[in-house]
């Protein structure tokens, strides 16, 4: 009788142990650097020729314990504009409109404004500068003035006397949004 007794206390042991070690390998994971996490599947992240400008690249719900983009902060860009200084470095997400335009070297410069009349204005002063990630594919499929959500690392910019943005979403991905999306 005492021999039975033990294994289910065995077995609680073991599973109690199991869990502890899971759930330390998937914290320390979840610390990674973004250039230390890999994209795997690439068809399934939205990376193919099959593009989707409806969803992020990567995915930012898949593989939650290493995807730096599964701690994105959804918040409104005024939310931003408003408080700076309680946002930097933290992953945002936020809507506006979407402005490309050439730079010196001919690489595309990607732009958010929070309106529909500062994007027509072209005031920089009232937007984002968008950096992507390195990953990002596609970006030929996106049209000038289409509402979107961009996601990323914000950094506040330092203002000068010549005209510059406001801040700069780094490692980001866009997505295009619908007013029934989100």
């Amino acid at each position: 009788m005492n021999g039975k007794s033990r294994n289910p206390k065995q077995l609680r042991l073991m599973f109690g142990l199991a869990a502890l070690a899971l759930t330390g390998s998937a914290s320390s994971s979840s610390e990674m650097a973004p250039e230390a996490w890999q994209i795997r599947g690439a068809e399934e992240g939205n990376f193919g020729k099959i593009r989707s400008e409806y969803l992020h690249q990567p995915n930012i719900n898949s593989d939650i314990a290493r995807n730096p983009y599964s701690k994105v902060r959804r918040i409104s860009i005024f939310s931003l504009y408003g408080e700076p200084n309680k946002y930097l470095g933290q992953m945002v997400g936020v809507i506006g409109y979407l402005s490309k335009s050439k730079g010196c070297e001919s690489n595309t410069i990607l732009y958010l404004y929070p309106t529909r009349e500062s994007y027509e204005l072209g005031f920089r002063r009232e937007a984002l500068n968008i950096e992507l990630n390195p990953h990002f594919k596609g970006i030929e499929k996106f049209e000038c003035g289409k509402r979107i959500e961009a996601i990323g690392s914000f950094k506040t910019l330092e203002q000068g006397t010549i005209e510059q943005c406001f801040g700069s979403l780094n490692d980001a991905s866009i997505k295009i949004v619908t007013p029934a999306s989100r």
